[in-house]
């Protein structure tokens, strides 16, 4: 219990360690890759941070140059250092008439973005191209991007084209299964992701806007380094003037109309160090989604992930997994989120776009019967026979924007919000404390109370205001209004996992027999 003391004091108690092991490098055995074939689509499901890339440059790669053999590597965009810089300032990077950059003899680069522009303006130059080995770095990302970034169906249509071995890697690998209908060859699951593998070792929940703002600076001013997720760019109002004491920075993509307004030379600056150097030079950073991939930031002390958003699953953890614990380091992650609904905008939005697509679906029939008869889709051109093929239309684009809303409705719907980001995070993140920062008040009232005892009687004063405390933080969101019993009060407790139990009993007063109160402290 003195972890919650110190938490409200100075989170110095925070400096501990956890530790990443079990990397993907040492499954890529000469026996393993002597195993491949073009019969499926293996997908090895690495935890971010456990080395999928790292397997394959430094084992695959020499294996196949050794055997005489090509190797095609697909990444995404911002996954190239020198890409990504590009990114900042143009962004098409490469010629649509050869989307792939040699590097070696046996080691060709492409990006997916690249590769499905290409094919959208029906080139036929990667179909005349021959590799041994296609490697799909960040493969979720054609799913998870097939809604903005990526023509996801043009995509596994030239895969399912290949007679390569086609190896997959991902660190939320259940976006590459999602797409298994839409692949000719079935998913070989090699590794599955240890969720219990990473350097996450406290998860905390705030509903008020005041704590997470005083949350960061206790943070900053105990040693973490802060990097936190926003939505929208008007965002990042006020955030440097909160933080006069620390060096503090906000980025936003390029193409953001408000970049002039929010970002500055010295944010350019710490950009470019992320990119070049996969190092953080500022204290804290506030960052939209253009930083969810491709980039890394290594650890050199320990780190703090926040969230002022509302995101999927798949985005909350690649955001996360940018802060990188290197083996044999001795650092942690902590995770904060700002607990709060879905605008009821993106609900809506989602709605339209999804009932556009099925409008189109409805008078110009499914899009598979679309691209298969004219090959290929060309942009947002009307074709000759009248036939829209726009990559928005894709079914792969139309199956993600339904998860999407089914998810942001869930949150939206729910009763208790904050129950549902706990269960969320647990399943995400089971071997990680997932608390809610109100049962640190719990926790600081009833410490005052021991001043170092384990069982203590309460008068009728502190148990009404006990009471009253409880009905505070709101610990029954269905009974808010009223006064918590105290079965409430402990089955509140044993959730928040909290070493406390309040027991009534009945004891002489005086020589009247009444009923107390008497709160118990478990020794952990």
């Amino acid at each position: 219990m003195q972890l919650y003391i110190e938490f409200v004091r100075d989170l110095s108690h925070m400096k501990g360690e956890k530790e990443m092991s079990n990397y993907v490098t040492e499954d890529f055995t000469e026996e393993f890759m002597e195993s491949l074939s073009n019969e499926w689509l293996y997908l090895i499901g690495g935890e971010c941070g456990s080395g999928k890339t790292t397997a394959i440059m430094e084992k695959l790669v020499p294996y196949a140059a050794k055997n005489n053999k090509s190797v095609l590597y697909v990444c995404n965009r911002t996954a190239l250092k020198d890409q990504l810089k590009q990114k900042y300032k143009h962004e098409d990077t490469l010629l649509h008439e050869n989307p792939l950059k040699e590097v070696n003899d046996n080691l060709t680069i492409g990006m997916y973005q690249s590769i499905t522009t290409s094919l959208e303006h029906r080139n036929m130059f990667l179909y005349a191209q021959h590799y041994d080995y296609v490697i799909l770095d960040e493969a979720h990302l054609i799913y998870d991007a097939s809604d903005y970034d990526i023509n996801a169906f043009m995509f596994l249509e030239y895969l399912n084209q290949l007679e390569s071995v086609i190896i997959a890697l991902s660190g939320t690998p259940k976006s590459v299964i999602k797409m298994k209908e839409y692949l000719s060859r079935n998913i070989n699951v090699i590794r599955e992701v240890d969720k219990t593998n990473n350097p996450i070792r406290n998860i905390y929940l705030v509903e008020n806007r005041d704590e997470f703002e005083t949350l960061r600076k206790k943070y900053l001013d105990n040693g973490y380094k802060w990097f936190e997720l926003v939505s929208k760019s008007n965002q990042f109002i006020g955030f440097k003037n909160s933080l006069k004491n620390y060096e503090a920075a906000t980025i936003l993509s390029n193409s953001n109309p408000k970049k002039n307004i929010y970002m500055t030379d010295y944010d350019e600056l710490i950009l470019n160090f992320i990119v070049e150097e996969e190092e953080l030079m500022c204290d804290a950073l506030a960052a939209t989604k253009v930083l969810d991939v491709g980039v890394n930031i290594n650890a050199h002390e320990n780190f703090v992930v926040a969230f002022d958003c509302v995101e999927i699953p798949n985005t909350l953890e690649q955001f996360r997994s940018r802060i990188r614990v290197n083996k044999n380091k001795h650092y942690h992650v902590d995770l904060i989120f700002y607990v709060q609904k879905p605008p009821l905008w993106i609900i809506k939005q989602l709605k339209e776009k999804i009932n556009d697509i099925e409008q189109v679906y409805k008078s110009l029939g499914d899009y598979e019967t679309i691209v298969r008869e004219h090959k290929q889709v060309i942009g947002e051109r009307f074709r000759e026979s009248g036939v829209i093929s726009e990559r928005k239309y894709n079914p792969i684009t139309k199956k993600l924007l339904n998860e999407k809303l089914t998810f942001y409705k869930a949150i939206y719907d729910s009763k208790n919000v904050l129950e549902y980001y706990r269960e969320m995070l647990k399943e995400m993140y089971p071997c990680a404390t997932v608390t809610n920062i109100s049962a640190v008040k719990v926790v600081e009232f009833f410490e005052e109370l021991f001043q170092g005892k384990n069982v203590y009687t309460l008068d009728e004063e502190q148990k009404d205001l006990l009471k009253a405390k409880m009905k505070e933080i709101q610990i029954d969101r269905r009974h808010s209004n009223e006064v918590p019993s105290l079965l409430r009060i402990n089955n509140y407790l044993k959730k928040e996992q909290l070493p406390y139990v309040i027991k009534s009993k009945k004891t002489r007063i005086n020589g009247n027999q009444k009923r107390v109160w008497q709160l118990l402290k478990y020794i952990i």
